[in-house]
């Protein structure tokens, strides 16, 4: 379209030729208000010249752009030009959304996909370690059960005595800012124990005690009886009461509870057969125990009667870590 001339855009907003900027902005917005609102053909259109007058006078116009006879082509019921402007506005939604349904996707395909491992362990308490645990225990299991496409083994380094230890006896028993790693382990235990199915808890005597009076470990007095002929005499069965109630207590065990036989046997005590060494975990006590939500009990037995009667193995694996303890430290 041809532009028009100053003349002609100050007739449009009804001002004299020598009309200032002052006036045109003044004339300009007393247009704007005069017909804001307004919807007739007649009102728009005169809005639409005052809007483009003052541009041309205020040096805002911008000659539009040629039309495109291809763009005008209708696709779809659209033409090409809508389109166009379409994905110009809506790709950034569009790009954000489909990244949105892969997520979605992703994470919905892992869930179905996403087996549960067959068998879990955890090592809980004041223990060492030497070498690849993790490792050792999975081949371990594995060999045991070889059906089994995974082991998941976790290791929590508890040190209790801070809180259930003698020298806190006569104290509150609560846990003290510096022991922030320590709080975190028991906040770890207490997930493990209210949601995952744990097989087997490899507790020091520390630990045993506290959680057992939580309720944390199944009932194997059965199995105890059934075994009892054929295990080692090192093996001891420890009974104790479940009493979950305030679990910031001291825990403090009646060592007559081990002979009320009126109270569930929830751990065996293999510290004197010290079978834990030969995968590498070393502590003073170890008690071995099935969590009360295994999901694999019969294996979860399986594996707790092997193990203990493979005490001959374990005590090889043993001496062959020492001797390479022994060999690292020169």
């Amino acid at each position: 379209m041809d532009l028009l001339s100053r003349e002609e855009c100050l007739a449009i907003l009804e001002l004299p030729p020598d009309a200032n900027q002052y006036e045109i902005e003044n004339r300009y917005t007393m247009l704007i208000k005069r017909y804001r609102g307004q919807t007739d053909s007649a009102s728009m259109g005169k809005m639409e010249k005052i809007s483009l007058a003052y541009n041309v006078l205020t040096g805002r116009y911008v000659e539009p752009e040629p039309r495109d006879p291809r763009l005008e082509t209708m696709v779809f019921g659209k033409s090409r030009r809508q389109w166009r402007n379409i994905w110009y506005y809506g790709r950034v939604p569009f790009l954000l959304g489909l990244v949105g349904v892969i997520i979605l996707g992703y994470f919905v395909y892992t869930m179905l996909t996403n087996k549960p491992p067959d068998f879990q362990i955890a090592f809980v308490g004041n223990f060492g370690r030497y070498g690849h645990v993790e490792k050792n225990t999975e081949d371990y299991i594995i060999e045991m059960f070889p059906d089994f496409e995974s082991v998941e083994v976790l290791t929590l380094p508890m040190d209790l005595s801070s809180i259930d230890g003698p020298q806190v006896a006569e104290t509150d028993g609560a846990i003290r800012p510096a022991d922030s790693n320590l709080y975190n382990y028991i906040m770890k235990m207490v997930t493990l124990i209210a949601g995952d199915s744990y097989e087997v808890f490899v507790c020091d005597r520390l630990v045993f005690d506290r959680y057992a009076r939580e309720g944390a470990f199944d009932d194997i007095t059965e199995l105890y009886t059934s075994w009892q002929s054929e295990l080692p005499d090192q093996v001891k069965p420890l009974r104790r009461r479940i009493d979950a109630g305030d679990d910031q207590r001291p825990v403090d065990v009646d060592p007559a509870d081990n002979f009320d036989l009126s109270l569930p046997i929830l751990g065996l005590d293999v510290t004197a057969l010290n079978l834990t060494p030969g995968l590498g975990i070393y502590g003073d006590t170890q008690i071995l125990t099935i969590g009360v939500r295994a999901s694999a009990r019969e294996e979860a037995e399986q594996f707790l009667k092997n193990w203990m009667l493979d005490f001959v193995r374990m005590h090889e694996q043993q001496a062959e870590h020492e001797a390479a303890m022994t060999t690292e430290s020169y």
